[in-house]
């Protein structure tokens, strides 16, 4: 890109400044994550992510020892493969290093101020656009992401260099920047699927930039067969693989319809599902999709199954339309609001218990407040004589936002998913920030007041907690004991685990894990309290009687473990450590086994 070229030039002693700005929170909060036990030994999505790359990396397919296999090599994708795919290459090119994969990801994120310095100094100025890309270089939530083996930074990076190619494109109206905006779509779709609304949005926003031209329907047609086929062509490898795979038409991933039910409950809009808060993971996909088989009396594809779950979804959004009403607000409210959802890990606790991020202090409501007086600044701007290319990219960032914002909301709200348009608003709260500044640096206060005080009374409300939503505290504990008990460190994860029943006692999860770290200590018979915790919260919990039953038998008490390995193997025929250990206790106790068993 020549004119960037250009401009990388006359930046003068800025950019040095941000890349160092942006490098040393980087570098301090990557030194105090790199300790902790799920820096080696991700949860959840993460997780996911973790084992997938490495098997495309390493042909290592085998799960955590506490997760079922989810059959990646024999599925459609249940989740977008451009993130594993890119976290296999980094693998593959570091020997697996997770240190390699999160330094290379804050290596985006200092790039990726570095573009949106680039791209708002096009559109909106120079000042507007050094103001934005600090805040960007500076954010708390961006910062966290590149430390987690998670999307977002990745999505960033392709949604800076899909707007840079639109803005090539009105500048030069050369085609071949249409084309590269396709692909970028595309792989933006293959990280987060919901980037192929991007398509329909480009193609009307392109229609509009060429009115007026003297074959404006041609000119159209092109840009939309340029920008349909560079995303089709790039997503089409992913559709043919499912298909190879598994005879199934899955053009992405099948995970849609899950989290389309997901969304319609809403206990999983504020409190993410997971299996290790007592629902499920991307692990337990095959278990997800057997179950939906067994509800619908008949195997289902795993498109299928995807198309079982939205209709029943639908089926919620159609016959309750109050609680959907009110289900849209809720997630309206959480997705502006200002605090981050949490998803797989808690945010707000996360930086809480992080000096680093504690001390980046500005939120979210800081970047909307501003933000939305930047919007008018640069309506004023454009009313004003901006010229044509910036106009029409001002409106296509705008236009992407509401796209994006409107895609999740029938799904579920969560800082991980608002992350991508972060960058964004920081680039238009440079503008208002800019508005304000500049006339109080030239002492007219009068003119900066006009600005100000919106600001800071938008500010204000933006940081009201509408919704009285409050971070889950006993996740937060429940997956730190979890990533210290996978690392080995059972004494860090027992307190882990007390704090997490600690908080709420209730939460049956907490006690089966504190109970399996009491056992691994062979202190079994705190673990068997542990455990009949559980089955006090969950009485048909197979899992926890079976763990009893166990424990029993490791004291040398195997008459008692019988009827609890007895109830399992009836509950739960398939089960077969359940029958083996069952077996055994017969053997050892010489009595004969009853009928029914």
């Amino acid at each position: 890109m020549v004119p960037t070229m250009r401009m990388l030039k006359k930046s003068g002693w800025f950019l040095p400044a941000l890349v160092l700005i942006a490098l040393v929170p980087r570098l301090l909060y990557f030194n105090e994550i790199r300790t902790r036990a799920d820096f080696e030994n991700p949860g959840l999505d993460a997780g996911y992510h973790d084992y997938w790359a490495r098997g495309l990396a390493f042909g290592q397919w085998a799960p955590p020892h506490d997760q079922p296999d989810p059959m990646v090599q024999q599925l459609p994708y249940f989740r977008p493969p451009g993130y594993p795919y890119f976290l296999a290459l980094v693998y593959a090119l570091t020997g697996g290093s997770h240190a390699a994969a999160r330094l290379l990801q804050f290596a985006l994120g200092i790039l990726n101020a570095l573009l949106l310095y680039l791209l708002a100094r096009q559109i909106f100025g120079e000042m507007p656009a050094r103001i934005g890309a600090l805040l960007a270089a500076t954010f708390w939530t961006l910062i966290y992401y590149e430390g987690e083996l998670l999307e977002p930074v990745l999505s960033i990076t392709l949604l800076l260099l899909l707007l840079f190619a639109f803005h090539e494109w009105t500048r030069s109206m050369k085609l071949l920047w249409l084309a590269g905006a396709g692909v970028l779509m595309g792989l933006s779709a293959l990280v987060r699927p919901n980037a192929l609304l991007f398509l329909p949005v480009a193609v009307l926003w392109a229609a509009w930039y060429l009115r007026g031209h003297s074959s404006w329907l041609r000119e159209t047609f092109r840009a939309a067969v340029l920008l349909s086929v560079g995303l089709a062509v790039t997503v089409l490898p992913a559709t043919i693989r499912n298909y190879v795979v598994a005879r199934d038409v899955v053009l992405i991933s099948a995970n849609s319809g899950i989290n389309l039910l997901l969304g319609q409950d809403p206990d999983a809009i504020v409190d993410h599902a997971s299996d290790e808060t007592g629902h499920w993971n991307c692990f337990q996909y095959p278990a997800l999709l057997a179950s939906a088989s067994a509800e619908a009396g008949r195997d289902l594809k795993p498109s299928e199954a995807s198309r079982w779950h939205a209709q029943k979804a639908w089926q919620q959004i159609v016959t309750r339309p109050r609680v959907t009403a009110e289900l849209m607000v809720l997630k309206t409210l959480l997705f502006w609001g200002p605090l981050e959802v949490s998803n797989n890990k808690v945010e707000e606790l996360e930086r809480t218990a992080s000096p680093v991020l504690r001390g980046l202090t500005l939120r979210f409501s800081f970047l909307f407040a501003w933000s939305l007086v930047g919007l008018f600044g640069a309506w004023r701007a454009m009313r004003g004589g901006a010229s044509r290319a910036a106009t029409a990219m001002a409106v296509l960032i705008v236009l992407l936002v509401g796209i994006y914002f409107g895609s999740f909301l029938p799904y579920i709200a969560a800082g991980q998913y608002r992350a991508p348009i972060v960058p964004l608003l920081a680039a238009f709260a440079g503008v208002g920030l800019w508005e304000a500044l500049r006339p109080l640096l030239k002492g007219n206060l009068r003119t900066a007041a006009c600005w100000l005080v919106p600001g800071l009374v938008l500010w204000g409300l933006a940081s009201i907690n509408v919704t009285g939503y409050r971070p889950n505290e006993a996740h937060w504990h429940l997956m730190r004991g979890i990533s210290e008990e996978r690392a080995g460190n059972l004494a860090a994860a027992e307190g882990a685990f007390r704090e997490a029943v600690q908080t709420r006692p209730a939460l049956d999860v907490a006690h089966q894990r504190l109970g399996a770290a009491l056992a691994q200590q062979e202190r079994y018979e705190e673990a068997i309290e542990s455990f009949e915790r559980v089955l006090e919260l969950t009485p048909d919990n197979v899992d926890a009687r079976h763990s009893i039953g166990l424990a029993l038998a490791l004291l040398g008490r195997v008459e008692e473990a019988i009827p609890h390995f007895e109830a399992v193997v009836r509950a739960r025929p398939g089960y077969r450590e359940a029958r083996h250990n069952l077996q055994q206790a017969y053997w050892v106790t010489g009595r004969t086994p009853p009928p029914d068993l």
